[in-house]
């Protein structure tokens, strides 16, 4: 979407954290249904909207963002649960374990030196 310079990608904005819930910058009440939801985030699209005059290009990605949560139940429900914190990898106390790619790499160097070895004994006796 947004990839030119000076400009984040979208991806990149959706991950960034919201300065108020998703309720409060859409003006809905957590009971607040489908209809209102797409009723209330409409209204402020078509206010914010950066390609009109006037728009506001921070505050309409931050109204998509809201509406994103909002409006996907599992995300809504999870949002209501966890708060902001709702889509971030929950760390452990415990250290994750090293990948294996390593290990692989590294066994795969003393197979081959194996072989090698073995073709030039071969070879020698």
């Amino acid at each position: 979407m947004f990839k030119s310079a000076g400009r984040q990608s979208y991806r990149a904005y959706s991950r960034k954290r919201l300065t108020r819930s998703p309720f409060q910058i859409l003006g809905v009440s957590q009971s607040a249904n489908k209809a209102e939801l797409k009723q209330r985030y409409y209204e402020l699209c078509k206010q914010y909207h950066p390609d009109k005059a006037g728009g506001d290009r921070e505050r309409f990605q931050e109204i998509n963002r809201a509406y994103q949560i909002v409006s996907n139940k599992s995300r809504r429900e999870m949002y209501i649960r966890y708060g902001e914190s709702w889509d971030q990898p929950h760390t452990t106390s415990r250290r994750d374990p090293e990948p294996e790619v390593g290990i692989q790499t590294r066994n795969s160097i003393l197979t081959g030196l194996t072989i090698s070895l073995c073709v030039m004994l071969y070879m020698v006796i």
